[in-house]
């Protein structure tokens, strides 16, 4: 592996190798994905105790398109779906980004 000091290319130490991985593997986890699928969010949800409280929210609704958003195959980070839900049960965003994260290992 090569590091540029000074805007010159040199190899990199070990240290600065393992330097390097840590910060990639930190990325990593701290993204969160743009989209899901609907069984790796609704098992996520299960897990945190949430699915039964989202499915009744989304069933209670008056919004058509919400509810249909619900059955789609993957769900975006940024919907309305989430937007709406989030607000009804006083999740912050942190907590969907880490039930995004978690969903994503599923």
């Amino acid at each position: 592996m090569m590091v540029i000091i000074d805007g010159m290319p040199r190899p990199a130490t070990p240290e600065e190798v393992a330097d390097i991985l840590v910060k990639r593997a930190a990325a990593a986890v701290l993204r969160v994905p743009a989209t899901v699928s609907q069984a790796q969010l609704r098992i996520a949800l299960h897990r945190r105790g949430l699915l039964a409280a989202v499915e009744a929210a989304v069933r209670d609704t008056e919004d058509v398109e919400l509810a249909i958003r619900w059955t789609a195959p993957t769900v975006e980070r940024n919907s309305p779906l989430l937007v709406a839900v989030t607000s009804q049960l006083r999740l912050s965003s942190m907590d969907i980004d880490q039930i995004f994260r978690e969903a994503a290992t599923l």
